[in-house]
């Protein structure tokens, strides 16, 4: 049933293969250190983070639009300017 499922984001609905899809692609970043200094920057949130959870959605999120921008320009995504928004989480605290 929820393989036939669409889910529009514009109605609220998130596609929960692509939620978990994105959770993997963060862990894998982070056991890699793809790109370079990912798990750094992880580690550092994580200190700082009283929910870990909600702090790799922040990550996610910058993941996400690191994707969006890359595909709207039909290019690779730029690991410089995703790097600088994790980093930016880091000053949020």
């Amino acid at each position: 049933k929820n393989l036939d499922k669409d889910y529009l984001p514009e109605m609220g609905e998130t596609n929960p293969f692509l939620h978990m899809g994105l959770h993997l692609a963060l862990h894998e970043q982070i056991s890699t250190d793809r790109p370079t200094g990912v798990r750094d920057i992880y580690q550092q949130l994580r200190f700082g983070a009283g929910d870990i959870h909600e702090m790799e959605h922040q990550m996610i999120e910058c993941l996400m639009e690191t994707l969006w921008t890359a595909q709207r320009a039909g290019q690779m995504p730029n690991e410089a300017n995703y790097l600088a928004s994790l980093r930016r989480l880091k000053n949020r605290k």
